[in-house]
């Protein structure tokens, strides 16, 4: 069986174009026959465990805890859906001797499942093996061995297991290879990791580059599988790398083959893809289950046979050179423009062999001289020149000068940002600039002698002629003998215009328009005017016209204009009505204003006279006053008594007496504590007062209440006695004017054949009888005294007898009656009430009956 290399080479297309004069040494492959089962050699992975000591000892000595990479694999607590991703497997690559090398370290075993949790500390696929968590292991990028299984298409697939993961970390049920977590692993980390640029090329590229063989793959026998898939297959029993075993796959050896279950690329349902034990059997296992992988690719097989040394300088590469298998290497000394090289980092061996070799030069960095003119100009220093050393490759960090009046507008010569393999020479370019300062100064003269100053800054373009014409202003002229109008702007920016303004003279002409003579004066623009004092003139007041202004802007005449003065007369009410004060010219008729009032008080005119016609003064008048008197009417429940008190003076309530049952509340307005102008009636206000009703039985308070005078009294219920009857005590029906006690008895009751009884025949709690009726009540009782009846109408005894008649009634009424027993005791009937009609219609009814004699007449 063949043994074939792919070739290994760098695809960096910017170090070629930065490294120009080089060129990649390539040896033209040959066309190579295939059969099924071939084997080739194409990318590598890590693989195998390193176990010596010196290696992994120097390997340690290049890491560091910032070359780890988090691979966040999932750990879940057994039930589908709770993985989650952790951070507890990394690792790190590293080169040594020409060698690639992989860095393993673990804080926790990673579960046989990705929804299922860590596995027990003490006993698991890792500590069976010698792998313990928070050590370091380190494992070889071999070359990865493909098995041809298909030499027209170039299809492969791995002769070992090279890495373990599930098929999908997160989805129980994934839909399809093309949307499972495996084959973004394959087609993104694992090809990243397994093949340089120029062995991507080499891949016939389908949708998915790299994927898995289907469970109908591993039975064909087209590609060297047995057809029975329950067989045991050796072609189906790869065998399993250290790397694979410490990613989480749990070996087992079978017929001397170390190998582990591993899978498939298609899925059986219901959680489940199709995976192939150790042993070649096909098998079902869950999607999230952490099995063995085999990659499968489609290899262009004519770029075979070849093994590439990689030669790089500060890791970049700048050569690849490919061989066979034992072809003498040839020697190489690269020319690396800005370095001295040295020689390579290891020795390259004189032949081939079956792997590629990457070897980084070793070489010192040039240093180049950097030269600047500033052309006139300074540097920060204030030097006009800088030399110094400057590395390959470093910032040049160019500092740009300045020179007064212009605008540095670049270099002679070409400057990049970082030092070129040569020396470089500059001068500095100007032009000059548009904004470069000049000055006008702007003389004024002053009015007391010399100049005010006023500087204006303006621009221009250096080395530019300038004129500045000054503007008009008032009061001024231009002294062109003293004025330098005209330059040219200097670079400096010290280049100075002066104005000189001559300030104008007027003359000022005062007239008093009276006997007295004019005044003339001379002023300057500007100078303070100071007219002459006007004369005093009775009644009358000056003032100059036009208005003087506070400064002389010209010639003027300002005469004197006389108008009549204003005097107010003032009027004092002393706490009267308001008058406003009032203005008169001198001399102006006086009107006569009319009476002030105030409040409880007679107005009986000035302090002093109101004259005629208005002096040259101004007068101030008070108001003369008498105080008004007032009458006081109090009302005591009909008793009037009056008084008449001053206005202001106190007012004092006289006693009231209040009537029996009733309190004194309010004289029905406020009175007020001194007397306003105006008459007052009080009439005193009273309410009912409030008195206390205590009803006892038998010595006990069972009730207490408060009525105001003349309330109802109404008899609270007491507890029933069999065998005896109760009765309060005889009380008023009404609040007396007095608290109040009423005791109530119980009293056995007797036979009531023996019972003493009055009533009113034919009684009614309450009839309604026509207005101006007669109607007769009679009395029916069994009391050997019923001869002595009272009547009491309204509660008031009206007469005695077996009946009472009320005649003509009027209004309603209330009727009873009362006897004694053997015994001398009261009995007293129930209360009747009698409504009279007393409407308009009953009375006028009670007329027509009256004219005919047909008044009603009702015997009860």
């Amino acid at each position: 069986m063949k043994n074939r290399a792919l070739k290994y080479t760098s695809a960096l297309i910017a170090v070629f174009i930065f490294f120009s004069a080089f060129s990649i040494g390539m040896t033209a492959f040959t066309a190579t026959e295939y059969n099924v089962g071939d084997t080739v050699v194409f990318g590598s992975y890590p693989q195998s465990k390193v176990t010596d000591e010196n290696i992994i000892s120097s390997l340690n000595e290049l890491l560091s805890d910032d070359d780890f990479t988090d691979k966040k694999y999932y750990i879940g607590d057994g039930t589908v859906g709770s993985q989650k991703l952790e951070s507890y497997y990394f690792v790190a690559d590293k080169y040594f001797n020409g060698e690639k090398y992989r860095a393993v370290r673990f804080t926790k075993y990673r579960p046989t499942a990705t929804h299922y949790p860590c596995p027990s500390e003490s006993s698991n696929q890792y500590t069976n093996i010698g792998y313990f968590k928070d050590n370091v292991y380190w494992f070889k990028y071999d070359p990865i061995v493909w098995k041809i299984l298909d030499p027209a298409s170039g299809l492969a697939v791995s002769d070992r297991l090279i890495d373990s993961q599930a098929f999908d970390n997160e989805n129980f049920n994934p839909e399809s290879f093309e949307s499972s977590t495996i084959c973004s692993f394959l087609n993104n980390e694992f090809y990243n990791t397994a093949f340089e640029e120029n062995e991507k090329e080499a891949i016939n590229s389908t949708d998915n580059m790299i994927r898995l063989l289907t469970s109908s793959d591993a039975v064909n026998s087209a590609y060297g599988f047995d057809s029975n898939s329950g067989r045991d297959d050796v072609l189906r029993r790869p065998v399993i790398t250290e790397y694979t075993a410490i990613n989480g796959s749990v070996p087992v050896t079978y017929s001397g083959i170390r190998s582990a279950n591993w899978l498939l690329g298609d899925i059986a349902g219901e959680g489940k893809v199709n995976i192939c034990y150790f042993y070649g059997a096909l098998n079902k296992a869950d999607s999230t289950a952490v099995r063995g992988i085999r990659p499968v690719i489609n290899l262009d097989l004519n770029s075979a046979d070849k093994f590439t040394v990689i030669y790089k300088n500060n890791g970049e590469v700048i050569r690849a050179d490919s061989y066979t298998e034992g072809e003498s290497i040839e020697t190489f000394t690269p020319d690396i423009p800005g370095y001295n090289f040295i020689g390579w980092d290891i020795a390259l061996p004189d032949k081939m062999p079956a792997h590629n070799i990457t070897v980084n030069a070793i070489s010192e960095i040039k240093t180049y001289t950097l030269k600047l003119n500033a052309n006139g100009g300074v540097f920060a220093g204030g030097s006009d020149t800088i030399e110094k050393p400057v590395t390959y490759g470093s910032a040049l960090n160019i500092e740009t000068p300045e020179k007064q009046g212009y605008v540095f507008n670049g270099w002679d010569a070409e400057i990049l940002d970082l030092m070129p393999a040569h020396d470089i020479t500059a001068k500095a370019i100007w032009a000059e600039a548009e904004n470069t300062p000049y000055k006008v100064i702007i003389h004024r003269e002053k009015i007391t002698g010399g100049y005010d100053t006023e500087e204006i800054a303006l621009y221009g373009r250096t080395d530019s002629e300038i004129t500045y014409s000054p503007a008009e202003e008032e009061g001024f002229e231009v002294d062109s003998d003293k004025s330098n109008l005209t330059g040219t702007i200097s670079p400096g920016g010290d280049t100075v215009l002066n104005i000189y303004y001559r300030r104008l003279s007027y003359l000022v002409t005062f007239d008093f328009n009276n006997n007295t003579a004019k005044e003339y004066l001379m002023y300057k623009h500007g100078q303070s005017l100071n007219p002459p004092i006007i004369p005093e003139r009775e009644g009358y007041a000056g003032k100059w016209v036009p208005d003087i202004p506070d400064v002389c802007t010209g010639s003027e005449v300002y005469t004197v204009s006389w108008e009549k003065n204003k005097y107010q007369i003032s009027f004092d009410t002393d706490g009267g009505t308001f008058i406003n004060n009032a203005l008169y010219e001198y001399e102006e008729a006086v009107e006569q204003p009319e009476a002030p009032e105030k409040e409880g008080y007679k107005f009986i005119g000035w302090d002093s006279e109101i004259p005629d016609t208005m002096p040259a003064e101004n007068l101030t008048v008070k108001a003369l006053w008498e105080i008004s008197e007032y009458k006081v009417t109090w009302n005591i429940n009909g008793r009037i008594t009056e008084e008449t008190l001053e206005y202001g003076s106190p007012v004092t309530p006289p006693e009231v007496i209040a009537p029996e049952g009733y309190v004194f509340t309010s004289w029905g307005i406020p009175v007020p504590e001194n007397m306003p102008a105006g008459d007052l009636a009080f009439t005193a206000q009273f309410e009912r007062a409030e008195y206390t009703l205590t009803w006892i039985i038998d010595g006990s308070v069972i009730k207490t209440e408060n009525l105001y005078f003349n309330d109802e009294i109404a008899e609270p219920e007491a507890a029933e006695r069999n065998g005896y009857s109760f009765a309060w005590s005889e009380h008023p029906s009404a609040m007396p004017s007095r608290d109040l006690i009423i005791n109530g008895s119980y009293t056995k009751i007797p036979d009531p054949e023996d019972i003493p009884y009055i009533k009113i025949r034919n009684y009614q709690q309450e009839r309604t009888v026509d207005y101006k009726t007669t109607i007769t009540f009679r009395a029916v009782t069994n009391a050997k005294s019923g001869n002595n009846i009272k009547w009491y109408i309204n509660d008031e005894y009206k007469g005695n007898g077996q009946k009472f008649t009320v005649s003509k009634a009027a209004s309603s009424f209330t009727v009873k009656c009362v006897t004694q027993d053997e015994n001398g005791n009261s009995i007293t009937s129930q209360t009747q009430t009698v409504k009279v009609k007393t409407c308009f219609w009953a009375k006028l009814i009670a007329f027509f009956r009256m004219i005919f004699r047909r008044l009603p007449v009702i015997e009860q």
